[in-house]
């Protein structure tokens, strides 16, 4: 799995996260596994993922809402996975915006990994993960 450039958080603040990003895996059966971790501290979190599965046209793709965060990624509401793409080895879409207040000085992390260990999944170059510290809001 690997892992964006976390970012150390502050108690009491408020963090926008975005990332953007193009992937490919090698072979159609395999998808995408994105998760938000937290390897100190705590927060809340709140926003969604969504990533592109196929790209006819009559493009399909996976969303779901991200509603906690962990050490590890695997509690439920903390990643998505997807289970396949309609094209191997070419580009799909991944974004993600979320909310995430700290509750507890720590790093925050997005971790990316194929969905099947002995398949490759692969983040592409230029993918991004902007964050904007919005500071305390009352």
């Amino acid at each position: 799995i690997a892992a964006f450039s976390g970012f150390p958080m502050i108690a009491g603040h408020s963090y926008r996260v975005e990332v953007i990003a193009t992937f490919q895996t090698a072979a159609t059966t395999t998808g995408g596994s994105m998760g938000v971790t937290m390897s100190t501290g705590s927060a809340t979190i709140h926003g969604f993922m969504e990533a592109d599965i196929a790209q006819t046209t009559v493009a399909t793709g996976l969303k779901t809402s991200i509603r906690a965060i962990n050490a590890t990624n695997t509690t439920a509401g903390s990643f998505m996975t997807t289970t396949g793409v309609g094209v191997a080895n070419s580009p799909h879409s991944w974004y993600v915006l979320l909310n995430v207040y700290c509750t507890a000085n720590g790093n925050f992390n997005v971790q990316w990994g194929s969905e099947i260990a002995s398949s490759g999944a692969t983040l592409l170059a230029n993918s991004i993960m902007i964050v904007d510290d919005l500071g305390i809001i009352s």
